[in-house]
């Protein structure tokens, strides 16, 4: 849904990568991200329990104004 945007930002620490992610709207949508450096293993949801993606792209379910952490290990 383009009504609800999704802001992301993306920052690393000691060679992992974190992706930050918010619905800045109520309402559902589905995001689609893409990063090619983290093609080797899934992402965790931090806070989830679960693992998603691999081979550098995902998508992901948000509710309003829901905020998604994921971490990409290069250990993995």
């Amino acid at each position: 849904d383009t009504g609800v945007p999704i802001a992301t930002c993306v920052k690393r620490l000691a060679g992992t990568t974190y992706v930050f992610a918010a619905a800045l709207r109520e309402g559902e949508t589905t995001a689609k991200f893409s990063l090619p450096e983290a093609r080797k293993a899934p992402a965790e949801v931090l806070g989830e329990g679960r693992k998603i993606g691999g081979g550098g792209a995902w998508e992901d379910r948000f509710s309003g104004y829901q905020v998604q952490l994921y971490r990409f290990d290069p250990d993995q």
